[in-house]
């Protein structure tokens, strides 16, 4: 996927990926900064579920305590120590989104039932920390 990425987008200066066991994370992220060092990696990943950062804060996966959150595709309590130790030095920016956040987001997917890219703008709308200013230059995983 993340090959796929760069072929697509010439001027690609961030990607957002979503985190849940950080294997997509880990694999998106070498992809790209083996081939664009400069593209920025952010991280999204549902506070409820935020087994991420919990390893970021304490230097190694650690087992959360899980809550329900919508983004239930993403609930994995301890992310892989493979993928940790792979994705921790290419993630520029790790962000948590809430569960209003990423409610919002899918009720603005819902909104435009033409648009192909919904499950990539529902990640980019919850991740609203981190605004990109020129979204074309940014893809999500």
């Amino acid at each position: 996927m993340g090959l796929e990425i760069v072929e697509q987008t010439p001027d690609l200066e961030a990607v957002i990926i979503p985190v849940g066991g950080a294997g997509l994370l880990a694999g998106v992220s070498l992809a790209i900064k083996t081939l664009r060092p400069k593209v920025k990696i952010v991280a999204v990943e549902a506070e409820n579920a935020a087994s991420f950062s919990a390893a970021l804060e304490a230097g190694k996966p650690t087992k959360i305590v899980m809550h329900p959150t919508l983004a239930d595709g993403l609930a994995i309590p301890q992310v892989g120590s493979n993928a940790f130790r792979v994705a921790k030095p290419l993630v520029d920016l790790a962000v948590t989104v809430t569960e209003e956040q990423i409610a919002l987001a899918i009720l603005r997917q819902r909104r435009s039932p033409r648009d192909v890219r919904k499950t990539a703008r529902t990640h980019r709308q919850a991740s609203g920390p981190f605004d990109l200013r020129r979204q074309h230059r940014s893809q999500c995983a």
